[in-house]
This record gives C-alpha cells, structure tokens and sequence, in this order.
C-alpha cells in the first residue's frame, strides 16, 4: 500500500520500461519524422485555399484577364511583386479602388485600413513555386511539409542539448510533431512563412545555447544571421528573441554583464528591423483585429488581459482559442477568467516539482514570453507553434522528473493526488486529440472552401459578364474576397461587378426614392460590431454566436474609431453611395445610392441571400415611393 513515504508510480515505470530503449534510440527522431509525414499527408491533397489565389493571382495571365480591368490600368497594379505576396494592402489608390468595383471589398471599405506583412523570405519560397508549378498545389504543399519537417528536426536537437536527455528530448519532439497547432504553417501554403521562422527560431537558440555553454562567439554570430533570416521570414520570428530573453534569465550562469553582452546583438537586430520595417511602409493599422503594441499601447493591453489566458490554455491543453472571435466582449471576459482556474491548479500543482530545474524554468518563461506578441494578431491556433514548442519541452521535462521522484519532497498530499492525476491526463490528451484534429482538418478545410465557392455562385450564365451584381444581405463580406478569388480559378464568368447593400446580418430597409436612386437602412445600422445577439427562433441574448465570427473579420474593412462622416460620398463604375446617418458609436446607419440607370435594367441584378438553403433569391427594388423590407 502506498503511503506518504512513498512515491513511485507503477504505471511510469512499466511504461518506462517498455518505451525507454526506444526513445532512446537515435532512429527515435525518424520515426518521429515518419509519424509527422503521416499525419500530414492527407493536406498534399487539400489543393488552394483562400490567400492562396490572392497569391496565384499575380503569377496567372488568364486569372488576371478574367478581372476585365479597363486598359488602362497596367498589371503592375495588381503584382506585389516575389518579395512582397504579403502586401496585401499594396497596390494604391487604384487596386483600392477597383477591388471595390468588382466585389472584393465593400463600398464602405476604408483605405486607411493597411495589412502589409514584411516576409520576403516566405514570398520568396512562395513565388519560387508560383512560377515552376502554378497549378500544382500538390507540389507546394510538399514544400511546406519539408519546411516543417526541418523544423522537427531542429527542435529535437534543441531538446536533447537543452535538457541532456534523450528521454526528455524524445517525449517532448513526440508531443510537438502531434500538436493540431500546426496545421496552418505545415497544412496552408499561404501559412508558409510561420513554419519557416519556426524553424529558423529553433536553430537561432540552439545556436546560442552552443555558444554559451562553449563560450564561443561564433555559434552567438550565427545565432544572429539566423535570427534575422527568421524576422525577415516572418513577424513570428520576433518570438525567438522570447526564448533568448527566458535563456539569459534561466539557462545562462555567467556574469550579468556577459548576459547583456550576449543578448545585445539581437536587441538591435530587433531594433532595426521594426525601424525598417515601419520605414518601408510594413505593419497593420487602421484594424481592430491586428493591434500595433508600440502605435496602439492601450489596446493591446486590454486585448492582452483576454486573449492571453485564452491563448495560454489553448497551447496547455484544448484549442479554445478558436471559438473567441464568435465571443461578445463580455462572453470572451468570462472565458478568460474560466481558463484562469484551471491553468492555476495546473501551476500550483507542477510548481514544486518545475522550481526544482532550470530547464523547466527556461521553458515556461520562454512560453510564457512567446504569447505576449502573439496577443497583437487575429487569435488563432495556428499562431502557437512556437508556444508549444515550450510547452511540449516543459511537459516532457515534467513526466520525466515526475517518473523518476523517489520522494515527495515539499508536495503535499493533495498536491500530490492532482500531479499523479494531471500528468497521465495531459499526455492523454497530447496524445489523442490533437493527432484527431489534424487528420480532420484537410477534409473541414475543403469544406469552408466549399462555403465560400457558394456564396459566390452566381450561375453560369454567360450573361453574367455583363451583369451588375447587387448583393442585398451579404453573408459576412469577408468570406467573398475569398469566394471571388476562387472563382477567378474556374470556367464560371465573372460579372461586370459586384456590390455590397448592406453589410448582412439584420434585416434591411430599402426606400426607392425615384427611377435611379435608393436608400438603404439596416437595422442596427452597418457593421454591427461583436457582441450580445438574440436567437432569432428562441429570443434568447447568446455571447457566443458565429455570427460575431462574421462580424469581427468585416473589421478588416471599416474601423468604427476611423469613421466615415455625413455626407461622405463614394463613387463606383454604376453607382455614386452617400452616407446619409451615423450611428451614436461611429458606424454607417444609412446611405443613399444613385445608380447610373434605372433599377429595372437588364444589366442590373438583385439578390437576397436565403441562409437556410445557402442560395440566391432575384428579387427587385420597390416601386417609386415605397419602402420594402429585406430579410
């Protein structure tokens, strides 16, 4: 009978002593390999997605043609060019301008909204597979797969030289190359650039760890190369220096001073890069969902009270992190605070035993650092694959250290009851459920590219490209700038242009005021933000709703802070917009459109979408005088 002299663990040890001589092995890290590419064979198949044709776009003359952009406009418009696929926002005036004609952007999108990414070395990979196999996406997948398989690689070595384990090192390379977080760096090929600074953070530290522990600069002179070929691969890469910093305080046993002296090469490596990168016009601004920590200190505080502890248990266990954009503010307050309570009782349950080694230390503190830049961005799982690069390191460290206590030592007994409970748990789920997300995700992808080929399936008429498309309640604007990227990739014609009523979501009010000319009211008004909405069938107020999924990502194309004004007037191909009300929080109420002819045209098309059957509804605007109403 055990008692609280004794504190051995049957199962760890049978278990121990069945796996031990293989994780052992130095074929250990192949079969890791071999596990990883098994997993992630089914995305070679999975084809383009979304950003994908945005970057296909500008290496495809028939794509291009099918836009039917006036002469005019030379190409160079819509090129960003090999080293800069992620400028989305490049391209001035007139792409603006003309993606707002054709139906990839709203009216009411807003050109001080800017998301330009500086990741030439990802494009750079990217436009080398463009241009050998532009329609082979098979091809580029593959690519990223080798990408994440160094990345595997690499983290392996970095555990074993960290922790001087080859048991700790092959339980956390076993825990990493299974995590779902990983799916959009290896599995998406415009998610391309995260998988490439991942790898590249990886050798940065081991490098650095070499040149500590061997006192040799040259390895730290590396170091610094490698850091600045991850930053220049992605804004991810800035999470490297998370690690370097929990190293010097963890890790690193020399003088102060030969710390600092250590770490100031990338202190200014970091420096000049975010000077540069701002100088040549790089950064996300104007947007609530991307938040500048530097340009914008006070929202990226409040943002970093929420989304950093659901970050945080999302990389400790379940990928929770996924459902917080369809959370109103106060629903995703109240899911912070519920992750609290378990991340607590995990640290008051590990924390003896994790005080007891530095590597745990330097783990944790590198994780924990690693989620403070990840705060400024869109919340995603897919952002946290340098995070649970620490937590599979710190995880394994801890069923190792757990396995092999011969005491309790400063645990008490309930303290020890939860850490023989957790441990097993945690791999459990490691082990189980993020091998079950990743095997799925290839076959749930195809179907959201499905969804948004569907809300831009006008038909096959050929007629269409001479056809002004009105689309009366959008569903979610954001989801046709994918939907049309596609389509530009199929046989379906492209209509002569697309435009936006209403922003979707809530009935809309249409008045027609005479031959040519409409006002349009939703009801609360456009681009209703986040928040508490009411179950059409039961009445109910729900905090979590996917509409708000909707209505978060509609934030890419108008900022309620940056406001239009009365009176503000937009002008397209076939129509003139002019903001008639505003809302009391900075929102359009009301707009009036005057249409270049009359509502009846035959080049006119009205359309309603039906959310029931996923569907297009012909309907037609009102007589002269009356009011109808949309829903």
């Amino acid at each position: 009978m055990e008692t609280n002299n004794s504190f051995s663990f049957p199962l760890y040890h049978r278990i121990g002593q069945i796996t031990r001589p293989i994780i052992a092995s130095r074929y250990w890290i192949a079969i890791i390999l071999i596990v990883a590419i098994l997993l992630y064979i089914p995305f070679l198949t999975v084809g383009f997605f979304q950003d994908d044709y945005g970057f296909r776009l500008e290496f495809s003359t028939e794509a291009y043609e099918k836009l039917n952009v006036p002469e005019d406009v030379p190409r160079e418009v819509f090129q960003n060019g090999p080293l800069n696929l992620y400028g989305f926002s490049s391209g001035g005036s007139t792409r603006f301008e003309l993606s707002r004609d054709k139906g990839f952007s709203p009216w009411w999108a807003s050109d001080q909204i800017k998301t330009n990414f500086f990741r030439p070395l990802a494009s750079l990979t990217l436009a080398l597979d463009f241009t050998l196999w532009p329609d082979t996406p098979f091809l580029m997948h593959l690519h990223s797969l080798l990408w994440f398989c160094l990345f595997i690689f690499l983290a392996y070595r970095l555990y074993r030289s960290i922790s001087g384990s080859a048991i700790v090192a092959g339980i956390s390379i076993l825990l990493l190359a299974v995590d779902d977080v990983f799916v959009g760096p290896a599995g998406w090929i415009s998610n391309r650039h995260a998988v490439i600074a991942m790898a590249f953070c990886v050798l940065c530290v081991w490098l650095y760890h070499q040149g500590v522990s061997k006192q040799k600069w040259s390895y730290i002179a590396g170091a610094c190369g490698v850091y600045a070929l991850a930053l220049l691969a992605s804004e991810m890469g800035l999470v490297t220096f998370a690690y370097l910093f929990a190293y010097l305080l963890a890790l690193d046993r020399d003088t102060w001073l030969d710390r600092i002296k250590r770490i100031a090469p990338f202190i200014l490596i970091t420096v000049v890069w975010r000077l540069v990168y701002t100088a040549l016009g790089y950064g996300a601004s104007g947007t609530l969902l991307y938040i500048d920590p530097i340009l914008s200190p006070v929202d990226f505080i409040t943002q970093l009270l929420t989304r950093f502890p659901v970050l945080l248990f999302s990389a400790a266990g379940l990928p929770v992190v996924e459902m917080i954009l369809g959370f109103s503010p106060q629903g995703a307050a109240v899911l912070a605070a519920v992750c609290l309570i378990p991340l607590g009782v995990l640290a008051l349950v590990t924390y003896p035993v994790l005080k007891t080694r530095r590597v745990s230390a330097f783990w944790l503190l590198g994780l924990l650092a690693a989620l403070v830049p990840l705060v400024s961005g869109i919340p995603q799982n897919r952002n946290l694959g340098l995070v649970s690069l620490g937590m599979m390191g710190l995880v394994g460290q801890l069923f190792v250290d757990v396995a092999a206590m011969k005491k309790p030592g400063p645990l008490n007994t309930f303290q020890l009851i939860l850490l023989k409970l957790a441990v097993p748990v945690f791999l459990i789920i490691y082990l189980i459920v993020p091998p079950i997300v990743v095997l799925s995700n290839p076959g749930s992808t195809r179907m959201f590219a499905e969804d948004q080929a569907q809300v831009v399936d006008f038909g096959s008429d050929p007629e269409l490209a001479e056809q002004h498309l009105y689309v009366i309640n959008p569903s979610g604007t954001m989801i046709y700038v994918a939907g049309m990227l596609q389509r530009l990739f199929t046989d379906e014609p492209l209509p002569a242009s697309i435009n936006y009523l209403s922003s979707g979501f809530t009935p809309v009010h249409i008045e027609r005021v005479d031959d040519r000319t409409i006002t349009v009211t939703p009801e609360g008004g456009y681009t209703p933000l986040p928040g508490p909405i009411a179950d059409d069938a039961t009445g109910m107020v729900m905090h979590i709703h996917l509409e708000n999924v909707y209505r978060a990502l509609d934030e890419n194309f108008y900022n309620p802070r940056n406001p239009m004004r009365v009176g503000q007037v937009v002008t397209l191909s076939e129509l003139t917009v002019e903001v008639t009300e505003m809302t009391n929080d900075g929102r359009i109420a009301q707009a009036r459109f005057t249409f270049a002819h009359p509502l009846e045209d035959d080049s006119y098309v009205w359309l309603l979408w039906d959310e029931a059957t996923s569907t297009y509804e012909h309907v037609q605007m009102p007589p002269v005088g009356e009011t109808k109403i949309y829903q």
